[in-house]
């Protein structure tokens, strides 16, 4: 059973950005379906107004085409029921990488991101969230 699929709640005291501040809230539910996995996040900035933003793919080693602008495929890999990868590349270069790891008891998840700025820059994310459903 993937641990990683369900609803979860941000702990912004808990999480690290490199450029900026944690969200005030964040919510992230992902889901399961046969061999496919969908991704649904809203947050709420410590200024400015709420964020929303969804996509999906299969998982395993074949590429989701997308329309997030700046990005032309994502790829989903579930390493175990514990790890969920996702990387999203423009072309050939990796634009984004997300790792999620939840813990054995299944209430909390880790979540590690790196983003390539359009400058070229490089930007970490840290989150820890807590199962909400």
């Amino acid at each position: 059973m993937a641990l990683w699929a369900g609803k979860w709640t941000m702990i912004p005291s808990l999480s690290f950005y490199d450029h900026g501040s944690a969200p005030l809230w964040g919510r992230y539910a992902i889901a399961q379906h046969q061999d496919s996995v969908r991704f649904e996040i809203a947050w709420q900035p410590v200024s400015g107004d709420e964020m929303q933003i969804a996509f999906s793919g299969p998982l395993g080693p074949r590429h989701a085409v997308t329309d997030i602008p700046g990005i032309t495929h994502a790829q989903y890999t579930a390493e175990s029921d514990h790890v969920l990868i996702s990387r999203a590349f423009d072309g050939e270069t990796e634009r984004a990488y997300a790792a999620r790891r939840v813990a054995d008891d299944g209430q909390l998840m880790a979540v590690r991101q790196r983003n390539t700025l359009p400058d070229g820059s490089v930007s970490q994310i840290f989150q820890v969230y807590r199962r909400s459903g």
